[in-house]
């Protein structure tokens, strides 16, 4: 115990002081210490603790740590002197004053000018805080990078491991490249460059000492922290991942809205992290039902409500299930599809997809899918029109419009049994409302931006087979719904 507080107070009095020395040996080490990463990843992923010990720094302190010597190519301000020369150890700082460019006795430019150059001087802990701070920055930027390139190939880029880790190599590499340019164009007696040496507490400045000691500490409990998470990491927290994406591989875009047997894509993925080989189901279904049909593939499904679809996938520990998923719905509806992951007999996850169906020719898409506008019966039930009634029965219906533009919209709803040359003015909407031959019903629907906004309809109408043309016109374009109604 009196050996462990011996090294604790020396290690508190003597820390790390950062020193000059010429080279570029910290760039080479960093770049090597990256590209020893990439290949431990690629060719050795057992390797877990040493990836782990190096994938740190590679995230949060490599690519800050370039980007700051790209920016910061100089020694540090405490170790240039005031003639404009390195005092590194050994030197003699007494030496004869050395004329400066230009500068004559009763000029004081050059003065300024040294002054210039010490502003773009750091010390070493803001060296050190500058590269943890601008690695927290970079690397959430190769994200998003990667995530708005997935639509330009999705079988490069993405947030995934592999792409993500190839494009923070390259920038690593790059950042390495341009401050070794840097660094050539600095003159060698002012060029920074990393040595360690053990120093007095009472080397620096009290400010200096204790950002370097919260840095130093900062370091050690995050190692201490990912070397416990790697060692405590066991059986105990076993678990399994499974999730739904959307067509572009994406948390977004599900296909919610289309018509009856329109081909529809999402993908289905698996995790395993039971630490055991296991076999899985994926039930797919639209209804509670106990009919099971067993499928080999998830190409060309055709989903009805009277049956669930089963497929069989066995995973070992860290395996990965990852399969697209093309299908369709054979009757219109509002329905919930369900996604169920069984382990045995016992549904161990459950996904939800809520999907609207529609006959064809009750929704429309214009303006790159940025508008939809679609016809539903009451309710917002798709394609549910009562179309046999009696003159004491209203026809009811319901215009939806999904409008996700940036700017806001109007639409000018009519309905009609036949040219009309009188109109009636519903309001406000939903107001039961007779029409006949030659007179119709109109509204207007105003929506806000990325926003939605419905409308209904209650119509009587007099006895006889009918043709009702709904009218919804909007920004110079017309779409016209024909529904054929039986009053008696």
């Amino acid at each position: 115990m009196g050996k462990l507080k011996v090294i604790c107070m020396y290690t508190l009095r003597h820390l790390m002081n950062i020193r000059v020395k010429e080279g570029n040996a910290d760039i080479y080490a960093v770049m090597a210490l990256s590209t020893l990463f990439l290949l431990l990843v690629l060719l050795l992923p057992d390797l877990s603790f040493l990836r782990l010990l190096i994938g740190i720094p590679f995230l949060i302190f490599f690519p800050g740590y370039l980007l700051t010597s790209f920016l910061y190519p100089w020694k540090n301000e405490d170790n240039i002197t005031e003639d404009g020369i390195s005092g590194q150890d050994g030197e003699e700082k007494n030496k004869p004053e050395k004329r400066k460019p230009f500068q004559t006795n009763k000029s004081k430019e050059m003065v300024v000018e040294i002054d210039t150059k010490k502003a773009r001087k750091i010390d070493g802990p803001t060296r050190l805080a500058l590269s943890f701070a601008f690695s927290l920055a970079i690397t959430p930027l190769v994200a998003f990078f990667m995530n708005e390139m997935y639509k330009v190939d999705p079988s490069i880029f993405g947030i995934r491991l592999l792409p993500m880790l190839i494009t923070e190599y390259a920038v690593i590499m790059v950042l390495g490249g341009l401050s070794l340019l840097r660094r050539w164009k600095v003159r060698p007696s002012e060029r920074f460059a990393v040595g360690l040496k053990i120093g007095p507490l009472t080397d620096g400045s009290l400010p200096d000492l204790m950002i370097t000691s919260v840095l130093i500490i900062a370091i050690i409990i995050a190692a201490g922290v990912g070397v416990y998470l790697y060692t405590s990491y066991h059986e105990n927290e076993k678990y399994t991942e499974f999730y739904i994406l959307g067509p572009d591989r994406k948390i977004a875009d599900y296909p919610d809205l289309f018509n009856i047997n329109e081909d529809k894509s999402l993908f289905i993925g698996i995790n395993n992290h039971e630490f055991d080989k296991i076999a899985y189901t994926i039930s797919i279904h639209l209804n509670d039902i106990d009919t099971v049909q067993q499928i080999l593939d998830f190409e060309n499904m055709t989903i009805t409500p009277e049956r669930r679809y089963n497929y069989n996938v066995t995973l070992s520990h860290k395996g990965e299930f990852f399969q697209g998923m093309k299908f369709n719905i054979d009757r219109p509806g509002d329905w919930e599809m369900r996604f169920d992951l069984l382990m045995g007999h016992k549904v161990h996850r459950s996904l939800k997809l809520n999907i609207k169906v529609f006959e064809e020719g009750d929704i429309l898409r214009f303006d790159n899918g940025t508008r939809t506008i679609y016809l539903t019966g009451p309710d917002g039930i798709p394609s549910n029109f009562d179309l046999g009634l009696t003159a004491s029965d209203p026809f009811q219906f319901e215009i939806t419009f999904i409008n996700l533009n940036q700017t806001n919209a109007a639409l000018n709803i009519s309905a009609y049994l036949d040219g009309p040359n009188r109109w009636e003015n519903i309001q406000p909407p939903g107001n039961l409302t007779y029409i006949e031959n030659g007179k119709g019903a109109f509204t207007r629907l105003e929506v806000g931006s990325r926003n939605i906004g419905r409308t209904p309809f209650n119509l009587l109408l007099p006895p006889g087979d009918w043709s009702l043309y709904i009218n919804v016109q909007g920004e110079g374009r017309i779409i016209q719904y024909i529904k054929t109604i039986q009053v008696v």
